[in-house]
């Protein structure tokens, strides 16, 4: 999807390369008449803007390091990611370190049941995610992680 390398969350615009005979599959389920042109005409733009993609990674990049590096100092469980958000384990009640998190007004994910305990973190720029790390270990020092 256009969602998370080009931040085009909201206009619902993806696509897929595949083998020829995954592609017919897909098609029974497709309809394609209900891409908005805001979304096209934003997917197509972005496509041929490389260097916000290469930003965009590169951002990603470094806010992953930034929270991986945390979490391994503080000893707290994670699943390896490539991708824009870490699940990350929580100690204690994962509501209880939602609502202590958006007190210091970071948002944090849900649980994804059947796996509890965990959060999903989806990583902001570089400076947000240093900021979840001062939090996160300030949360260590009280005891809550």
């Amino acid at each position: 999807t256009f969602s998370k390398i080009f931040a085009l969350a909201g206009l619902r615009v993806g696509y897929g390369i595949s083998a020829p005979a995954v592609t017919e599959q897909v098609n029974i389920f497709n309809s394609i008449d209900n891409t908005n042109i805001a979304g096209a005409v934003s997917a197509l733009a972005s496509l041929n803007d490389k260097p916000f993609i290469d930003y965009s990674r590169h951002s990603t990049d470094v806010s992953r390091e930034i929270v991986v590096a945390a979490l391994k100092e503080l000893n707290l469980p994670y699943a390896p990611s490539q991708a824009n958000f870490i699940f990350h384990k929580v100690t204690g009640d994962v509501k209880t370190y939602q609502q202590r998190m958006k007190e210091n007004h970071i948002m944090v994910g849900r649980e994804f049941p059947p796996v509890t305990g965990w959060s999903r973190l989806t990583l902001g720029t570089p400076e947000e995610m240093q900021q979840f790390v001062a939090v996160l270990k300030q949360f260590r020092q009280k005891g809550w992680v």
